[in-house]
């Protein structure tokens, strides 16, 4: 039973990297004890259902990842404060010849394959990861997974490319001898991902 004065706070997030960052500061503010307590549910969905839900009211905040400029995102219906920034890397199998290179340019992207992760078809996520690469004439290989651990054995088996949050899958994912983490050099000046 709730103490008078306690709130309850339904926070939702994407994806592991997303729920890392929620995870700390939940945490953070509960060891502080600070006044009102705070109860908090966390929920996984996708971005568009994460961004519906918050305009809907049946979550209270979301964290969501932030790599590109969206047009597609009423942006009057949110508030977006950013808590975590950092830049974008691409996980590259050892089996592929682009981990021996030190920095990856978009023309190093034709022919390999890019996954995205997303739990259901999501238009968000795989328009965010074009919106990182510069040269718009070009047509990607682009595929759904619909894990992070399917992601990253499609990544360490070679079968693809993915973007990851530098320092934030070091902090959510095991560590895999046979990955490597590149920058990537774009044409686009944002290479930089935030967490709202």
């Amino acid at each position: 039973m709730d103490r008078e004065g306690d709130l309850n706070l339904k926070v939702g997030y994407f994806s592991i990297f997303d729920g890392v960052l929620m995870r700390d500061l939940i945490l953070s503010y509960t060891r502080a004890k600070v006044n009102p307590t705070i109860h908090f549910s966390t929920i996984e969905e996708s971005v568009e259902h994460l961004l519906a839900d918050l305009s809907l009211s049946k979550v209270d905040c979301g964290f969501i990842n932030n790599y590109g400029e969206y047009h597609f995102i009423n942006r009057s219906l949110f508030n977006f404060v950013d808590v975590y920034e950092n830049e974008m890397v691409l996980a590259i199998s050892r089996l592929n010849p682009l981990s021996e290179k030190t920095l990856i340019t978009e023309n190093d992207l034709i022919g390999n394959q890019l996954l995205y992760y997303s739990t259901e078809v999501s238009d968000y996520m795989r328009e965010t990861f074009l919106e990182t690469i510069g040269n718009e004439n070009i047509q990607h290989s682009i595929k759904r997974v619909s894990s992070i651990e399917q992601l990253m054995i499609e990544c360490s088996l070679g079968s693809g490319l993915a973007y990851v949050t530098k320092g934030l899958y070091e902090r959510s994912l095991s560590c895999d001898p046979n990955l490597v983490f590149r920058k990537i050099l774009s044409t686009k000046e944002r290479q930089n991902t935030s967490c709202n």
